[in-house]
């Protein structure tokens, strides 16, 4: 008996695991990995890189620069948050003071305004590629005359909750 309790036992925790949500935040202290707050990475980058399909990933408010497209997976990026909140939910993320569902009392800001003009967009997925979840962000300095500044593809986009 006791055999076969500690594969369950194992199989059990690496599935509760694998379901971990991952945390950036831009002024984190800690050892980068993305287990929590004061772990968290520091930009969103890293964070899209270390995540798993369908993984969740909270950004606390402040601004993050990006200077190129961001890695291509099925992620869930949630904006918003204070960046101290001992279990984040995205529907409990503090509001600003005009009651929109868009304004944070700590908005995330994604800036892309020293990325040349011929770069391609912050989010270049192809076609059918993959799902991709943006709530809780407000994207800024990425201007073109010739394309969308966010996507770039039928990535099955829920954006939600964003300023562009």
């Amino acid at each position: 008996m006791k055999n076969i309790i500690f594969p369950l036992l194992l199989v059990v925790t690496t599935a509760i695991a694998a379901n971990a949500a991952i945390y950036v935040k831009v002024d984190a202290s800690g050892t980068g990995n993305g287990s929590c707050w004061n772990d968290a990475f520091t930009d969103i980058g890293s964070a899209i890189a270390a995540a798993s399909d369908d993984e969740d990933i909270y950004v606390a408010g402040g601004i993050y620069e990006i200077t190129a497209s961001l890695p291509q997976k099925a992620v869930k990026i949630y904006g918003g948050f204070v960046g101290n909140e001992a279990t984040p939910n995205p529907a409990q993320r503090a509001k600003g003071g005009s009651g929109r569902p868009w304004d944070f009392a700590t908005p995330t800001v994604v800036d892309a305004s020293r990325w040349a003009e011929s770069a391609d967009r912050i989010f270049a997925y192809r076609d059918g590629a993959v799902a991709l979840t943006l709530d809780g962000l407000t994207f800024q300095g990425r201007k073109t005359s010739d394309h969308a500044p966010v996507i770039k593809g039928n990535a099955g986009l829920v954006m939600q909750n964003c300023i562009v």
